[in-house]
Parts: structure tokens; sequence; C-alpha cells
């Protein structure tokens, strides 16, 4: 959809520009219409051509964003030289209750 909506733009700003400079340099009517339609026609090209490759650096500059962070894996090893020892009753304090 870019490169249409910039084709589109280079080419009205041409014919317009065409179109007024002719107008304003006396040209005749149908001198005013082709080389408006022309102008409109090539800068048109060049819009397409310059939305096309700006669409594509656009979606390379998107895929590198995506690509970019880090997998986490969140399964651990235990740490190396501590033990697993359970919870034995010496272990643990008497907790009186309230009450």
């Amino acid at each position: 959809m870019l490169k249409v909506r910039l084709s589109l733009i280079m080419a009205g700003i041409a014919g317009a520009l065409t179109l007024l400079f002719s107008f304003l340099n006396d040209a005749r009517p149908l001198t005013l219409l082709y080389r408006s339609a022309i102008s409109a026609f090539i800068f048109g090209l060049i819009g397409f051509a310059l939305g096309q490759a700006s669409q594509n650096i656009l979606n390379r500059f998107k895929q590198e964003l995506k690509t970019k962070g880090q997998n986490v894996d969140i399964i651990s090893e235990a740490p190396a030289g501590v033990s697993f020892s359970p919870l034995t009753p010496d272990m643990v304090e008497r907790v009186v209750r309230p009450d």
C-alpha cells in the first residue's frame, strides 16, 4: 500500500506542477494535457519504484527487530556442591499456637 500511495502522491504533485507551469507559460491546451499526463505517468512509475524499494527496506528492518531476543530455558540445574536434605523434626523448632 505504501508504494501505491507514494506513486499517487508523486504523480499528482508532478502533474499539478507541470499543469501550473505550462499554464503560466501560455502553452496550448493540448500541450498542457499531454505534458501533464506524461509527467504524471513518469513520476508515478518513479514513485512506485521508490515505494517498492522502501517497503523492502522496512520489511527487512522489521524482520531484524523480530529476530532479536534470547530464548530462555526455565529449567535450571541444581548448583554443584549443594545436596538435598529432607526436612526432619530435628530441624524444625516447635511452634506454639496461640489459643
